[in-house]
């Protein structure tokens, strides 16, 4: 087992972040430290994840149904926090994202993608969504003019 591998810090829920957001990148970090450490046992992660994620995660874990495994509790626990999540405050703050001075299109096309895992767009609405906000935001007037003929499609 990997020992020199830290863990990732104690969620900070109070940051002033959201909290749905603040849960999923640090989920994230703790489904990487258990690869990278080698921790596969669904008690040991259970274990550290109560450890690890520290008093507010053990608070919200006993307002949920029991959980008896690793994979029950984030699952729990992705739920509690995705309930939590403003749908409409999610759709405001990608119409609000912007191009930056010398993002390229790739990165800018990332993060609007990032964003709008959260605003529940289907697939189809999804694409039209990025390129409204490609053509509305979008620095570069040419690129952006060359998106009219694929929308109107």
């Amino acid at each position: 087992m990997a020992t020199n591998i830290q863990p990732p810090a104690e969620i900070d829920l109070d940051s002033g972040g959201d909290p749905a957001v603040i849960w999923e990148e640090w989920s994230e970090n703790i489904e990487l430290f258990f690869i990278a450490a080698q921790r596969t046992e669904e008690a040991d992660k259970l274990a550290l994840l109560k450890y690890i994620g520290g008093k507010r995660i053990r608070d919200v874990l006993k307002t949920l149904p029991k959980v008896e495994s690793y994979q029950q509790a984030k699952s729990e626990l992705d739920s509690h926090f995705e309930a939590k999540r403003n749908e409409c405050f999610e759709r405001h703050k990608f119409r609000c994202f912007i191009q930056e001075d010398e993002e390229s299109m790739l990165s800018f096309v990332t993060r609007l993608k990032t964003a709008a895992l959260h605003c529940k767009f289907e697939e189809y609405s999804l694409k039209k969504a990025i390129i409204d906000q490609i053509i509305d935001k979008c620095s570069n007037k040419k690129l952006r003019k060359t998106f009219f003929p694929m929308y109107s499609a």
